[in-house]
């Protein structure tokens, strides 16, 4: 993101509002420099309750020790793209060696599960395609053997940090 927002002062643009200026900083652990900068699409995600992506997989192929975390790794980045969401705040589970039976065959499946508090970035048909070619290029499980939820939270019932979101 390559917008930002320059605030002189917090009173220039909150002059009536210097709690919620209070209330960013503490509950997001933004960091106001002297001069006030504010990525832009930060302060939007904040507005929109935009955080807190999970994406779930679970299959029955097996994977290798050594190929967990890179594919981990590479998941995270990809789902703060597709999700428009900071990676700072997306969870990745990758279960494999799972016992699942899809369309009454072994062969290797998938079923993954995407939660979000809000989806505002891609499509979810944009998201589907390319989890789908991301699974298949790097798991090798066809894109007709993959099932994808997803999930649209509610604030109040996320929890993080001890508390709720909502």
């Amino acid at each position: 993101h390559e917008s930002n927002l320059t605030f002189q002062t917090p009173m220039e643009w909150f002059p009536c509002c210097s709690g919620f200026v209070q209330w960013l900083r503490s509950t997001y652990q933004l960091r106001f420099q002297k001069s006030w900068h504010i990525d832009a699409c930060i302060f939007l995600n904040i507005r929109k309750g935009n955080l807190v992506p999970l994406i779930r997989i679970q299959t029955n192929t097996s994977l290798l020790k050594d190929q967990i975390n890179p594919l981990l790794i590479s998941l995270s980045q990809k789902a703060s793209e597709w999700l428009d969401k900071p990676e700072a705040y997306v969870q990745v589970i990758l279960e494999s060696d799972m016992a699942i039976l899809f369309a009454g065959s072994t062969e290797p499946s998938a079923l993954i599960e995407v939660r979000s508090l809000g989806f505002f970035g891609h499509s979810i048909g944009e998201i589907t395609q390319a989890l789908s070619t991301f699974i298949q290029e790097n798991i090798g499980i066809p894109q007709d053997r993959i099932f994808i939820n997803f999930f649209d939270m509610e604030r109040k019932n996320w929890g993080w940090n001890g508390k709720t979101f909502g």
